[in-house]
Formats: C-alpha cells, sequence, structure tokens
C-alpha cells in the first residue's frame, strides 16, 4: 500500500490485545509491499511489535498510536498537520480485525432504475468510483456489548405510549409545527398524520411525527403506510441522532410519489461528539412502478453493523456496504415516521397551501432490534 499510494499517511492503532501477536493471515491480500516486501516466510513470523518498529522509521509517512495514549488527537493531529478538533477523541467499541466476504446478499431482486442526487462533499463519503460497491464484511455483531433485544409493534388502531412518543417540536428545514393533535386515530383503526396551514408561536404550519421513546443498534424497522401527495410535501421513514449526526432514511417526495428516495448521514465519534457535519447526506432516488399515494405499501430498513439494506413490499430495492459511499451507521438511533411540508423548493418541489391540508395513513408499524442498556 505504501508503495502504490506515494502519498499517503499511515496510522496504526496499537492495542493492548496486540501486544506479541502475530500478523493475521487474513493481511495477505497481495504483495506484503509496506514492510520492505519481506519474503511470506518472514512475514508469517511476523509479529506487531516488529510491525510498530517499522512504522516508527518514518515518522513522516506512519504513526504507530497506542490505544492508552492520553493525547491522541494531539499526535493525529500533529501528524497530519490540521487542528484539533473541538470534540473529544471517539470512545469506540474497536472492532478489530474483520473478515471480508466474498458474498454480499441478493443483488437479482434490486430495482434496476436508480439515480444518484447531489451528494455532500465530506470525509466520510465516498466519491462514485466505476466497480467499486464498498467493503463487505461478515457480519457478527459485537458480543461484548452489552444489549437486549425489543420487538413490539403491529396495527395502528391505538397509540402505544411504553414505546413510542408524539413529537412537539421541529426543524430549519420544517416549514411546519409537530403537534401531537396532528397524530389521530380513524375508525378505519389506521393513525393519521396530518399537514395543515394553521399558526403557532414558530410556524405558520403544524405536521405529526412519531418516534420511539428509546434508540436502537441494528435492527428491522417498518411501516405500512399510504403516503400524502403534494408538491412540497415529505413522508418519512427514518432512523436519526444528533451528536453525532447519523441517518438511514426512508423519504417518499408528495411532488413525485412514484418514487422513493433513500439516504444516508454518518458522521464519526462517540455518543456526544459535536460532529454533525452534511445537508443533503448521499441520496439516490429509486423507481417504485407504483403511487405510493393511492394504497398502502410495506417498506423496512434492516440494518447491521456491515450493511443497510432498504425493502418495498418485501422485495429489496437498495443496500449498502461499509463505504458505500459512507460507512455503516454505528450508534443508537431513535425511530420516526412523520408527514411535513419542507421549505426547499429543490428538494421535495414548491409548497403550495392549496395542498393542505394532507395526511400519510399508518396501518401498521414493527421493530425488532437491539436496544442498548446504557441508551
Amino acid at each position: 500500500m505504501a508503495q502504490i499510494y506515494p502519498n499517503a499517511k499511515f496510522i496504526l492503532l496499537e492495542t493492548d490485545c496486540n501486544e506479541n501477536r502475530k500478523i493475521p493471515d487474513s493481511i495477505f491480500l497481495g504483495t506484503p509491499v509496506a514492510i520492505k516486501l519481506e519474503p511470506r516466510e518472514r512475514l508469517e513470523n511476523f509479529h506487531y511489535s516488529e510491525l510498530i518498529d517499522e512504522f516508527e522509521k518514518d515518522s513522516t509517512r506512519f504513526l504507530a498510536l497506542k490505544e492508552s495514549e492520553a493525547k491522541k488527537w494531539k499526535k493525529i493531529c500533529d501528524f497530519l498537520d490540521c487542528t484539533p478538533p473541538t470534540s473529544r477523541f471517539p470512545d469506540c467499541i474497536e472492532r478489530g480485525q474483520r473478515k471480508c466476504s466474498e458474498y454480499f446478499g441478493p443483488k437479482g431482486e434490486t430495482h434496476s432504475t436508480r439515480s444518484r442526487l447531489k451528494w455532500d462533499s465530506s470525509p466520510w463519503v465516498i466519491s462514485p468510483i466505476a466497480d467499486w460497491s464498498g467493503l463487505s464484511f461478515d457480519s457478527a455483531i459485537n458480543k461484548d456489548r452489552r444489549k437486549i433485544t425489543a420487538e413490539f409493534g403491529g396495527n395502528m388502531t391505538s397509540i402505544d405510549s411504553k414505546n413510542w412518543m408524539l413529537m412537539d417540536d421541529t426543524f430549519p428545514s420544517n416549514l411546519a409545527l409537530f403537534r401531537p393533535e396532528n397524530f389521530q386515530i380513524s375508525s378505519k383503526g389506521h393513525a393519521i398524520l396530518i399537514a395543515r396551514k394553521e399558526s403557532s408561536d414558530y410556524r405558520n404550519y403544524t405536521a405529526a411525527s412519531i418516534c420511539t421513546r428509546e434508540p436502537y443498534l441494528y435492527g428491522c424497522f417498518e411501516a405500512v403506510l399510504k403516503v400524502a401527495k403534494g408538491s412540497g410535501l415529505v413522508t418519512g421513514i427514518f432512523l436519526h441522532r444528533n451528536n453525532p449526526r447519523q441517518e438511514i432514511d426512508i423519504e417518499i417526495l408528495g411532488k413525485d410519489p412514484t418514487k422513493v428516495l433513500i439516504n444516508v448521514f454518518c458522521n464519526p465519534g462517540s455518543a456526544g461528539a459535536n460532529f454533525d457535519y452534511g445537508y443533503r447526506g448521499t441520496p439516490e432516488l429509486i423507481d417504485l412502478g407504483f403511487d405510493a399515494s393511492e394504497d398502502f405499501h410495506r417498506y423496512r430498513i434492516e440494518w447491521d453493523e456491515t450493511a443497510i439494506r432498504w425493502y418495498v413490499d418485501d422485495h429489496m430495492i437498495c443496500q449498502r456496504a461499509e463505504w458505500d459511499p459512507t460507512p455503516v451507521p454505528n450508534l443508537p438511533m431513535k425511530f420516526y415516521i412523520n408527514l411535513w411540508p419542507s421549505r426547499s423548493k429543490e428538494f421535495s418541489g414548491r409548497h403550495l397551501d392549496r395542498n393542505l391540508p394532507a395526511q400519510c395513513e399508518l396501518a401498521e408499524v414493527k421493530l425488532k432490534a437491539i436496544q442498548t442498556v446504557t441508551g
């Protein structure tokens, strides 16, 4: 790698468990050029301590960073010649050496009509490259993480206040204030999310949003609904967190409900890190083959530590592996379903008051996921 990328810099994380360990066989993916082109027979007996010694011989290109080192940001930023961030160094669970998967999921079911929209320019986004579909790893959720499995949901004949809460807030790109009163149960046994032209202290419109009370880390999240139609309106089924911002989206735009927008935001760091960069994320539009505002359909997000998969009516429409084009989000997130009018004409089309009131009908919602004990 050092020869292939002569301008690259390399950082080796020296963990406590690496002391006196041999380099695993999985490192031999080609000619081992980083360590003086030594014969493989020698490398098979090569220890991490020797690799670190090699790193330390050229401090301009190689940095050996101890896991227990106190001022990691300073050492990294001195090495990269950049200003240290204000956030503390991430305190994340080390994933260690992961085994690459030779086969990454079923591809035959995915829809062929996909179009990339404008992506964020970010260190955490890889620009489109021909024949690149990310890094696929065998899935093995960290068994050391304390966790319990949560499973709930079903028909929306009532609101389960133990697991769900109605939102009463907003966000900058939302023309409306979310109000609990805009979430209602109809005589058909469906939940109705309503967007109205209605003044409040903060906005000139009101809308509806429901989310889980607890955050979840990996799992299956799905909803059966009929979306709202009308330029400017957005129906969302998604996972989200802040500090750092991570998000996995299904959004259907009322201006064209024959398409679904999938999106991922992934900022690095452990919980509390002030990395919320990214306004656009990495969106793609996918042709559904039907009008989602005319009938009920099942939408599902499957998320694990190695990949994200999106399904519509149990058919996979898209999947993303690690670095395709972002890392897979790795922190707990809450699950949301909402309807809201957007400020962005570029995103959702021009907002028109004549499209209000509008409603999204939610027939069923299900969740099977890992609930972190610490939240």
